[in-house]
């Protein structure tokens, strides 16, 4: 009996043993596990870090670049039997004009101005532009992925006056303008404007694009 009672102690000796082995391993697998969460965690935070760092590089160095392309009027219909023509006295200019993004990355559009002038021409355009300071007239909101193009129509807000003939025939020294800005972010929220001016050329019949940066800029 004594020597049964000893061997029961010894189980009972060895069953504790191995129960505070198995707390032990269990907190040491705890720590463990703990210890390679907060590594992974913050290797993947790094990893994070590291990548928005490239994307925003990225974008910085292949950025978006909006370009108007394409600008035209519409012909008015002739009255009391004269010829069609773009341009007429008492008659809105009417027309269209493209956006393309000419860059690599994505461009949200978030603002256009866009306005119709005629002004005599004295060897270079107003040091103040005809838009400066003046809102945005065009509503629209919208993402362009590189190489993608937009329409956008616009119309004077008066109607042309009598220095219409002036215009179909280069006299004077008049020109009709059609000029104005598109406002655009990248992906990372970097503000961008894009300026453009063109005048119409009535040998050509067709716009040209304004040879002055105050007017005319891509960014």
């Amino acid at each position: 009996m004594i020597a049964n009672g000893l061997a029961q102690a010894n189980l009972h000796n060895a069953g504790q043993s191995i129960d505070c082995w198995m707390v032990v391993f269990n907190g040491f697998l705890a720590f463990f596990t703990l210890g390679l969460w907060y590594s992974t965690h913050k290797l993947w935070k790094s990893s994070k870090r590291q990548l928005d760092f490239m994307e925003k590089e990225f974008i910085q160095t292949q950025h978006p670049k909006l370009r108007i392309t394409n600008v035209i009027i519409k012909k008015i219909r002739g009255r009391g039997g004269l010829k069609d023509s773009f341009i007429d006295s008492g008659q809105l200019i009417n027309g269209q004009f493209y956006i393309t993004n000419m860059g690599n990355t994505p461009a949200t559009i978030t603002g256009i101005g866009c306005w119709v002038e005629w002004l005599r021409y004295a060897g270079g355009l107003p040091m103040e532009r005809p838009f400066e300071g003046k809102n945005g007239n065009i509503l629209i909101s919208t993402k362009l992925k590189s190489g993608e193009p937009l329409t956008i129509p616009f119309a004077s807000e008066q109607p042309m006056d009598a220095n219409a003939e002036y215009i179909r025939t280069g006299q004077l020294n008049w020109r009709l303008y059609v000029m104005g800005w598109v406002e655009y972010v990248d992906d990372i929220g970097t503000p961008r404007r894009t300026l453009f001016c063109r005048y119409w050329n009535p040998a050509m019949e067709k716009f040209i694009r304004e040879d002055d940066s105050d007017y005319e800029s891509e960014e």
